[in-house]
């Protein structure tokens, strides 16, 4: 036997749940058969009214069904129901319950005073709710306001906030330094000053023009604002210098390597990314950037690394003879919230002879490693020994 209340399993002789101290309902077969229905009647519902005073609802009316499966024709059943109806604030199944009872028993004066005063509570002398419903209903639609005014300031403290975003952005991009072909320098020029751009020539001069970079600093020896405001002028170029032109510029190589490397990149992984190239004239020396995802284990990353950096290192000395050293600065692509971040783990340099010989696909992680000196690892990778 088992608790209806808990499902305690329980003794065949308990009279109540030890766990839960509920009243055990015992099944018909095991009363005692003397027992008349009325009486039987009487202690169900002797039961519900204790749970209905102890507040245990659902208990109450259960004991009451029963109770009303033995005698259906029972006005105190139905009384009954009313009056845990009435205590759990539902009034309309109240009155049903009192009504129904009325209807079996015409005499029963206290159920038709309940039943009245129901009436009376819940619809005033012209028909009309009163303030207790009236109140109820302010309660439900001041309710739905508060929800309603709540998804109103959301939403525009939402569109509030893109337009702040955005205004940050626009500000932020407006005042970004030009980029490098962007930015207007004088030359000097026989014949007077023109405007040119960096990177390509200035209307009406000769290809051979080379074009000088900004100072952002005013003339020396100017004593006056204006004279801050003039460029400076240069000596005409010596003999020679009309070989050197733009076309052969620091950034327009760094520019060449940027494309073919990024082919390169994509050629060895289709998910790898170059970020960027920078060449160091002052030791014949590049510096190349890349990132590349995660790997199934360490020790095929690190590989993936090492290869990755002798195949750019290869095209790079091949497009550039004269480098002798090219750096290497791997990251590891992360998605963030924000968007994809870039985690460095892995710097190396290694001499051009080395790459230009170098099989990166033949070659082992321990033998890939050899060929790079300067070489840092994130700690991540330090677990993993090739």
């Amino acid at each position: 036997m088992f608790c209806w209340h808990c499902g305690k399993r329980l003794a065949e002789e308990a009279e109540s749940c030890p766990a839960c101290g509920m009243i055990v309902v015992k099944p018909e077969s095991q009363k005692d058969q003397t027992e008349s229905a009325e009486e039987r009647v009487h202690s169900l519902l002797t039961q519900a009214n204790l749970l209905r005073v102890r507040r245990e609802w659902q208990a109450a009316i259960l004991r009451c069904t029963e109770a009303l499966k033995i005698s259906p024709n029972s006005a105190s059943a139905h009384s009954l129901l009313g009056d845990i109806c009435r205590d759990e604030g539902r009034l309309r199944d109240a009155m049903e319950w009192y009504k129904l009872a009325l209807t079996l028993d015409p005499t029963r004066r206290l159920d038709r005073e309940k039943l009245d005063a129901l009436i009376d509570r819940a619809y005033g002398s012209n028909g009309e709710r009163d303030s207790a419903g009236e109140a109820a209903l302010r309660d439900q639609q001041s309710t739905a306001e508060r929800v309603c005014t709540s998804l109103r300031i959301g939403v525009m403290s939402l569109v509030a906030l893109i337009l702040v975003t955005l205004a940050a952005y626009l500000l932020n991009y407006q005042y970004l330094p030009p980029a490098p072909s962007e930015i207007a320098v004088t030359v000097p020029l026989r014949g007077g000053e023109r405007s040119a751009r960096q990177g390509q020539s200035a209307p009406g001069t000769s290809a051979t023009s080379r074009p000088i970079p900004p100072s952002g600093r005013p003339p020396r020896g100017s004593n006056s604002r204006e004279g801050a405001r003039r460029s400076r002028t240069l000596a005409p170029l010596p003999e020679g210098a009309a070989s050197i032109g733009v076309e052969g510029g620091l950034a327009e190589r760094e520019q060449r390597l940027v494309e073919a490397l990024s082919w390169e990149t994509q050629r060895v992984n289709s998910w790898s990314l170059l970020l960027g190239i920078k060449l160091d004239p002052r030791r014949n020396a590049a510096e190349v950037a890349f990132s590349l995802p995660y790997g199934e284990t360490l020790l095929q990353m690190k590989q993936q690394i090492l290869g990755l950096s002798l195949s750019l290192g290869r095209e790079a000395v091949t497009l550039e003879p004269s480098l002798e050293w090219v750096e290497f600065r791997a990251h590891l692509q992360l998605e963030v919230r924000e968007g994809l971040q870039h985690e460095l783990v892995f710097i190396g340099e290694s001499s051009a002879q080395m790459l230009r010989e170098a099989d990166a696909e033949a070659l082992s992680v321990e033998q890939a490693r050899q060929l790079f000196s300067g070489i840092w690892w994130h700690p991540l990778f330090l677990e993993s020994q090739p």
